[in-house]
């Protein structure tokens, strides 16, 4: 049972929680090490995280957020001649993440919000300013 952990003494950082299903013969499930070891007929819940912070805070803004890993890009357009910018959807991919609440947002190359799209496809890039504009 997950209750029976003592996360104490496991030190700050994330823990991952699985439940693990598998036929007799499963090998590498040894406490210490990597659960990529595991091999036999087996299958693996979703994980649920575990985040031990050491910092007090009652209220820690980064404790159980993470914003994720961006995959795509960079994307080139010629901005200003009147035809639409946009990215395709599917482009960019978001991984990682993890939080009750998200939101993609659109800056200049100094951090300035230019706009907080529902998914980068739907920014028209093209009455943008000639620069860099990061998601």
């Amino acid at each position: 049972m997950p209750s029976a952990v003592d996360f104490e003494s496991a030190g700050v950082g994330i823990c991952l929680v699985w439940y693990l299903s598998f036929e007799e013969g499963l090998t590498g499930l040894v406490g210490g090490e990597n659960i990529e070891g595991l091999d036999g007929c087996y299958d693996l819940s979703n994980p649920v995280y575990v985040f031990r912070d050491d910092s007090g805070a009652a209220c820690n803004p980064n404790f159980g957020v993470i914003g994720g890993v961006l995959a795509g890009g960079p994307f080139e357009f010629c901005v200003g001649d009147g035809i639409e910018d946009n990215i395709s959807p599917g482009s960019i991919t978001l991984s990682n993440d993890l939080g009750p609440n998200s939101q993609w947002i659109v800056t200049d190359d100094l951090g300035n919000i230019l706009g907080l799209p529902p998914m980068p496809s739907v920014v028209d890039f093209d009455p943008v300013f000639t620069g860099t504009c990061l998601i």
